[in-house]
């Protein structure tokens, strides 16, 4: 017996050699894919139109898949966890321990997709992330997450290309919940997920798997821009017919191939070493195939582009406006830089000069390959999978970890004794590279900068336009400008008034509600507002608002209409392609949604606590990770969250260090008009300042100076109540809780009384952040190939810090050519209030640069490629003699000799 397990072992080795990686063909990896799955109920009748998961599940079952692969949505309606084990579990979850979940948004409308992450567990990945990636047989396989930021630059993507670099199989599979294309009347293609689908172009994938729409549909092989490319292109199918319901078709896209959505069924795909198989079986008894075809690997090669983020910045040769183009150079700069505060209480700032990529995160199914458990791999391994095998056993030789000893397991095996591993309890990332510092050379050239005065524009700050736009409604463009030239801010109240009920009557009980979706006509005039804004180099602080208020109806239950939770998620659903591809312009949003104006203060449906989480929590997955979230009250902020935000957790990018205030009732009273209260309405909120020795109060009070200091405070002064409302306390108060932005039509006398008691201009000047240049310490000139090297010494005099990211450069510019140089390290968010900072920063020139004399300049665009050449979104300092305002960068020398 013992000689007949080595021959054949040696037999599984030999052709494991001469196949390569893939399994041997009858044992090709078999996956079943679905989306859109499982309703909250047990449905066992074949005959009804809808909640089908019963049904695909069975043909799960009869096809005996290697693994099953969710597109999304797996638990209806909300995803919550007794759900998943009501009714998941019991169907689509007999096949948990093969399963490789994606999740869609419905998942998410719990918590942070709680129910799905706490349901699947490791299986799910980090559930901070909910993206990973794994092999199957000789294919890569990677599940993303389209409910988390996924936006050009986002930690996903720039993790996805890693991995897809990383994995040079002959064939790659991703799978997401939204379709980069569709021919869905109700959804249709999706540009939100586009960076995803090109990096899976980038790299050469070939199949992208999704859900969403519920029907099936395949594409021919397209790019990204939906053109046929028959050799190249990535094959897309939409698979949302799994279960829960079917949509309507509308018109085909040019490279749409093969659409039905005339029942339910789930995707067949058989993986081989360098080609695949499909079929569509229908969820009938016959097991009838609707749709099959094969397909071959296109092979994944290494792209050309260097994979985001670099690990160092590189000097990118940009041609200067309207000049000749800049020579390309060829060396790599290596930036040392630091930045040292110079006020004695600030503290210094942490700075990273490269950042460490993430590992990919294969929470399943890849045992390790020490099926023996000792220590290592070798061919004893492969003998321990062979003897329980033979002996039906389930226990640690389970090295594919589907809950069975098969041929899978012999596979992990040979594939870590081929790549001569050693399993480890958990991934190890590689260190990053650590720049070496270079040599700085005398600074001799000393620069000393004048501060202004002059009150100026700037990106994301200062006072705004507010204007309310009824979404259906023809917009009129004048709500969408600044009202002075020095503001760049406009406040939008969007109005979904009609929204709420197709129906005047509002005393119906909730069962009896009948809702109203947005139409295209809402979606069209919110996107034409944020186009508007862009178009004028405006940025917008929005709220979402339902309205009418008091003095609206005598009868109390019209007062503050808004809508049941439900609805009010549907619609923050269909917003949010339009959140997520406006990005760039917004410079923050308001929770709006409950209650007159969208206040918080009273409400008709959302009075509940646990419905007024979802609506923050749906917003902060909605919104991109580097976006705030502004709330009317800090105490639900505290319930919600805790906070305030200690220095440690601030810019993390967790739902705490991502929350602004937005204070409406500005010096109206020592409360501002509850404001600063624990309760709301009689009801305890929060009990954070129930024992604090300042009194309610104040305690509420310095939890939003804390706060603050990291996050956005604005909105409007509401009363004039001197001296409350006066210029001394107005400063002082704006000071202390590091006002960002304010209502500039709102209390008008307030205004007037801060521009006639002589306030007025030092609050434009100082309304959020604005940087002044002191000194700077340069080179005489610079050499071609050397080092260049700066020490900047800047402060901030505004009443805050910036709240989104925003990059900084070193500039060498002249007629002709154009170097930039971005300082990674250096982060201004960090530069607060009243307080100075000095940039120590070393470069390594490029080698060709060509000899002249340039301008030597600081430049902090805006972070997005799509303003980032506009002057309009830079970041302007407060000082004479730098601001260049064609090309939006700060001059630290105009005359630079590089020789």
């Amino acid at each position: 017996m013992k000689k007949l397990i080595n021959i054949f072992i040696l037999i599984l080795v030999l052709s494991f050699i001469f196949q390569g990686n893939g399994l041997a063909q009858g044992s090709d990896p078999v996956i079943v894919a679905g989306g859109d799955i499982v309703c909250n109920n047990l449905n066992t009748n074949y005959s009804n139109t809808t909640c089908h998961h019963k049904f695909t599940a069975d043909t799960i079952s009869w096809i005996n898949p290697t693994a099953v692969l969710t597109l999304g949505d797996d638990q209806y309606p909300d995803g919550v966890l007794s759900d998943f084990n009501n009714y998941y579990d019991k169907t689509w979850g007999l096949f948990k321990n093969i399963t490789y979940p994606s999740p869609g948004n419905h998942d998410y409308h719990t918590s942070g997709g709680s129910g799905y992450f706490t349901y699947f567990g490791e299986r799910a990945g980090d559930p901070s992330k909910g993206y990973y990636s794994f092999d199957l047989g000789s294919w890569h396989l990677i599940s993303l997450n389209g409910e988390i930021d996924h936006t050009t630059g986002s930690q996903q993507v720039a993790w996805l290309r890693q991995d897809l670099a990383a994995h040079n199989n002959v064939c790659t599979l991703g799978y997401w919940h939204e379709p980069r294309f569709s021919s869905g009347s109700l959804h249709g293609s999706s540009t939100s997920v586009a960076p995803l689908f090109q990096a899976m172009y980038d790299y050469r994938a070939d199949i992208v798997l999704n859900g969403h729409d519920h029907f099936y549909e395949r594409f021919l092989p397209q790019n990204p821009s939906g053109v046929s490319e028959p050799t190249r292109g990535v094959t897309e199918f939409v698979v949302g017919n799994a279960g829960k319901s079917l949509y309507a078709f509308g018109s085909a896209l040019p490279t749409s191939d093969y659409r039905y959505n005339g029942g339910y069924g789930v995707l067949k795909l058989t993986l081989h070493p360098t080609s695949y198989d499909w079929q569509l079986i229908k969820d009938d008894s016959a097991h009838t195939v609707i749709d099959s075809g094969s397909g071959t690997c296109i092979g994944a090669t290494q792209v050309s582009q260097t994979p985001t983020p670099t690990l160092t910045p590189t000097p990118t040769p940009t041609p200067a406006p309207s000049l000749t183009p800049t020579p390309t150079p060829t060396p790599t700069p290596t930036p040392t830089t630091t930045v040292t505060p110079t006020s004695s209480p600030t503290p210094t700032p942490t700075t990273t000069i490269s950042p460490t990529p993430t590992p990919t995160s294969t929470p399943v199914p890849i045992g390790g390959g020490d099926a023996c458990g000792n220590g290592g791999v070798n061919i004893d391994d492969l003998k321990c999978v062979l003897q329980n095998w033979l002996a039906k056993l389930t226990n640690s030789v389970d090295q594919f970890q589907d809950g069975r000893i098969n041929a899978l397991d012999f596979s992990v095996v040979l594939k870590s004794l081929q790549a001569n591993i050693t399993p480890t309890s958990t991934p190890v990332p590689t260190a990053s590279p650590i720049p070496t510092p270079t040599p700085s050379p005398d600074l001799t050239n000393k620069k000393t900068y004048t501060a202004s005065s002059i009150d100026f524009a700037n990106p994301e700050r200062g006072f705004m336009k507010q204007s309310s736009v009824f979404v259906d409604q023809p917009l009129d463009l004048a709500k969408v400008r600044a009202l002075q030239s020095s503001d760049t801010l406009v406040w939008i109240y969007f109005r979904l008034d009609n929204y709420r009920d197709e129906r005047d009557s509002y005393g119906v009980t909730l069962t009896d509600y009948h809702g109203k979706l947005l139409d295209q006509t809402a979606l069209d005039t919110i996107d034409k507002v944020f186009d508007t804004a862009r178009s004028r180099g405006l940025k917008l602080v929005i709220r979402f608002v339902y309205n009418p208020g008091p003095k609206s109806s005598s009868d109390p239950m019209k007062v503050n209409p808004d809508v049941p939770l439900n609805l009010v998620l549907d619609h923050i659903d269909q917003l949010k392609l339009i959140l997520q591809n406006n990005t760039d312009v917004i410079a923050a949003m308001q929770a709006g949604f409950v209650g007159h104006w969208g206040e918080w203060h009273s409400s008709k449906y959302l009075n509940n606590l646990e419905d007024r989480k979802r609506i923050t929590d749906t917003l902060l997955t909605v919104l991109p990770s580097d976006r705030t979230l502004m709330i009317r009250y800090p105490r639900y902020q505290q319930r919600f969250y805790g906070g305030p935000i200690s220095d440690s957790q601030a810019f993390t990018g967790t739902n705490l260090s991502r929350l602004g205030l937005h204070d409406d009732a500005f010096l109206k009273d020592d409360t501002d008009d509850g404001t600063f209260k624990s309760n709301a309405a009689g009801v305890k909120i929060s009990t954070y300042c129930d024992n604090s020795s300042l009194g309610e109060t104040q305690c509420w009070r310095n939890f939003v100076y804390q706060n603050s200091k990291y996050s956005p405070v604005g909105g409007e002064a509401s009363l004039d109540n001197p001296p409350r409302s006066s210029c001394p306390n107005a400063v002082l108060q704006m000071e202390n809780m590091h006002w960002s932005f304010i209502n500039n039509g709102f209390n008008q006398t307030v205004l007037n009384s801060w521009i006639n008691d002589g306030c007025m201009p030092e609050i434009r000047r100082r309304l959020g952040y604005r940087l002044e240049l002191k000194e700077a310490a340069l080179q005489e000139n610079l050499s071609p190939g050397n080092t260049l090297s700066v020490s900047v010494s800047l402060r901030n005099s505004g009443f805050a810090s910036m709240y989104n990211p925003r990059p900084v450069y070193l500039v060498l510019q002249n007629t002709s050519n154009r170097y930039e140089f971005k300082l990674n390290s250096v982060d201004p968010k960090k530069w607060e209030a009243g307080k100075s900072y000095v940039i120590n920063s070393s470069v390594n020139l490029p080698a060709n640069v060509v000899s002249g004399t340039y301008k030597l300049a600081l430049w902090m665009p805006d972070l997005s490629e799509s303003l980032k050449n506009n002057s309009a979104y830079s970041v302007r300092f407060a000082n004479f003699d730098v601001w260049d305002e064609t090309l939006g960068y700060n001059i630290l020398d105009p005359d630079m000799i590089v020789q």
